[in-house]
């Protein structure tokens, strides 16, 4: 699984999930949302505040969970990146374990 990003059709950027048919499209929703969250192990409005903190996300969404979009993509790669990251620590720790 890797996160890259993905252009809306609004212009804004936004991690997509390559494995995950409705999250390579960019459809997003609900806990696959919190999934980016809890692989850097913080509360969903956590999330989206070091976001917009740390990587200029903007907030959008009125129905169901917000989500943060990106103007720039080199923004969206960033947290991308970390996302990553992340994930391929737990690959490797599950890994490991079996």
């Amino acid at each position: 699984m890797k996160f890259f990003p993905r252009e809306n059709p609004d212009g804004y950027w936004q991690p997509a999930i390559d494995e995950i048919p409705f999250a390579r499209e960019g459809q997003l929703k609900g806990s696959v949302n919190v999934f980016e969250a809890r692989l850097l192990g913080l509360s969903y409005p956590d999330f989206i505040q070091y976001c917009r903190a740390n990587h200029h996300g903007a907030l959008q969404g009125r129905a169901g969970y917000s989500h943060c979009v990106y103007k720039d993509k080199s923004d969206c790669q960033a947290i991308c990146k970390i996302l990553n990251e992340q994930w391929n620590k737990i690959e490797k720790f599950l890994k490991e374990k079996n």
